[in-house]
């Protein structure tokens, strides 16, 4: 089962295994919670790390804990 830290990596490796595709040039807007608490960097470096591990197969529940070891999360900090 797909962690759900890292749900959107794993939808786009399995669906990359029977379809090509290609980014579109679009703009989108994402939630901005995470950099409220953390540094730009922190995120970005947290994130790197969870596709590393993610790529190397580490269990979902290791991913998933060790993501909320790395950043503060809005739900935490209330």
């Amino acid at each position: 089962m797909p962690s759900k830290v890292m749900k959107d990596f794993e939808l786009i490796k399995r669906l990359w295994k029977k379809h090509r595709f290609g980014i579109i040039p679009k703009s989108v807007k994402v939630s901005a919670r995470k950099y409220e608490l953390n540094s730009y960097w922190t995120v970005n470096m947290a994130n790197l790390k969870m596709y590393r591990m993610f790529m190397k197969g580490y269990h979902p529940q290791i991913l998933k804990g060790k993501y909320f070891q790395l950043i503060k999360h809005p739900k935490e900090s209330k």
